[in-house]
């Protein structure tokens, strides 16, 4: 009863026709088996009069679930912040990500650019491509810290424009 394609952590239940004796080829004797690895599973029924009948395979997949993950090479900047991000995720196939600042990319590991200062949370949400297994979503709040750069500025004490035996002083703030 139920799917026979799941995902890790999910179970089906194979059931024989009724009879004397059930052996399973994972060693069961029961009627019925509860199965939560893949594999080919079928059963030999033993009747009264000691005649034995073989079913035909019954396969199971099992897919693993999706885990998502990732690093990036710092998580302290000051504008523009280029941020290398490194996915880490195992048994995924599609990549979703979120920065924190409205932007997304799809890609397996992006680089992403804050252009204004703040605190920002980055997720990752990830599937696989058999559409059995549910998608696995990882938040890291407040991970990237972006401070604003300074801004310089050049004041003088007179004009730019003078002769040769003259000078001006140029401050930087």
């Amino acid at each position: 009863s139920g799917n026979t394609v799941l995902c890790q952590g999910d179970s089906v239940v194979l059931t024989s026709s009724a009879d004397n004796a059930y052996l399973w080829n994972n060693g069961a004797t029961t009627q019925s088996i509860t199965v939560l690895t893949s594999g080919n599973y079928h059963v030999t029924l033993t009747d009264s009069l000691g005649c034995r009948g073989v079913s035909s395979p019954t396969n199971v997949v099992v897919y693993p679930m999706p885990q998502a993950s990732f690093t990036t090479n710092d998580t302290l900047g000051c504008t523009p912040y280029l941020v290398h991000f490194t996915n880490n995720s195992t048994n995924a196939t599609n990549y979703h990500w979120k920065f924190g600042d409205l932007q997304e990319n799809l890609t397996f590991s992006p680089s992403h650019n804050y252009h204004n200062s703040g605190l920002y949370s980055v997720t990752l949400i990830v599937t696989n491509d058999t559409s059995v297994c549910p998608s696995d979503t990882l938040t890291i709040l407040n991970y990237i810290t972006v401070n604003q750069s300074p801004v310089a500025t050049i004041t003088t004490n007179g004009p730019l424009t003078f002769c040769e035996v003259e000078s001006v002083i140029v401050a930087v703030y």
